[in-house]
């Protein structure tokens, strides 16, 4: 999965790039999206095994229904929630301060996006097919995090640090209004990092309803928040962002390790054995992820086989929850 990722975006981006020099202007981004997807469609139905058949049982269909729609409704408030933020901003401080903030909360979250959110569709799959074996389950869950953080938390650590020195070069001086939301809002997503798997665990032990009532409640509090932070700038609805987002983690996060009899002694040691560096003789971490979940493909130890491929293909619109 994570090598058809990068396919799809690499043959998009060299699409959208080469359609941009041909003129196409605002059109190279459609077409590049568009392409992302089909590019993903071809290749999952070329490598992934299982392929869908037009069959119909009603029995199946009802716990479907009820699963897609825990799904869909988790997705709706997921957007919301990651896009309020934009709103309360642009509605309350205007549209210069709008850029600023979408410019720090941009940085902070490519690496999250980007690297774990790889490792999260990976994740899923193989946690669908270990749902009952819990030993094996907590095992690969923990390996997820402690490859998500060894790759993360050194590049969030560092903008955190070198924050001014990196808008100044990189993005330049008009960008300078961004440095201390983008200091803050890395503590954020720090913890973001980690919890980029908690949803691929809620779904795989069939318990989607769990994060859509959690992303339901959590919407209140956080535009609170935020409506308060806006009296202070920029720094304040970062200051409200993390503040709100530290309070809620311990508390999704500890629902989530319930569901898998999770100790969290043992969810802190996978953290805490972080070196910050990849050393020698080690491969990249989302490779490292795939190897555990072919190891799980070879070892008969899946608890639901027939589970797997239809949660997959729920999952497949909804994967950046």
């Amino acid at each position: 999965l994570a090598i058809l990722e990068i396919a799809s975006v690499t043959s998009s981006g060299v699409v959208s790039v080469a359609l941009a020099l041909l003129g196409f202007g605002v059109w190279s981004l459609v077409w590049g999206s568009v392409l992302t997807q089909l590019v993903q469609t071809v290749l999952l139905w070329i490598f992934v095994p299982w392929k869908p058949h037009l069959l119909f049982d009603w029995q199946e269909f009802k716990g479907l229904l009820t699963f897609g729609a825990n799904v869909l409704g988790t997705n709706v408030a997921v957007y919301v929630n990651t896009n309020v933020d934009y709103v309360v901003v642009g509605r309350t401080l205007g549209s210069e301060p709008l850029g600023y903030y979408t410019i720090a909360f941009n940085m902070v979250t490519l690496p999250v996006y980007r690297l774990a959110g790889i490792v999260s569709k990976v994740a899923f799959p193989t946690f669908s097919r270990v749902q009952h074996d819990l030993a094996r389950f907590r095992q690969g869950y923990l390996e997820a995090i402690h490859y998500i953080s060894m790759a993360i938390f050194p590049l969030l650590t560092g903008l955190m640090i070198f924050a001014p020195e990196f808008v100044q070069v990189v993005l330049g001086p008009k960008w300078l209004p961004a440095t201390v939301p983008i200091q803050v809002l890395s503590i954020m997503a720090l913890l973001k990092s980690v919890g980029t798997t908690k949803g691929a665990v809620l779904l795989a032990r069939g318990r989607a309803d769990i994060e859509l009532k959690w992303n339901l409640a959590y919407l209140g509090p956080f535009v609170a928040a935020l409506v308060v932070g806006t009296r202070w700038g920029l720094v304040g609805v970062a200051v409200a962002y993390v503040v709100v987002y530290t309070l809620a983690f311990p508390i999704i996060q500890g629902i989530t390790n319930r569901t898998i009899s999770l100790p969290w002694r043992d969810f802190f040691r996978a953290l805490a054995t972080v070196r910050g560096f990849v050393g020698p003789g080690r491969r990249l971490t989302s490779l490292e992820v795939l190897d555990w979940s072919r190891s799980c493909n070879g070892s008969g130890a899946f608890a639901d086989r027939r589970s797997a491929p239809r949660r997959f293909s729920l999952l497949s619109a909804s994967s950046q929850a």
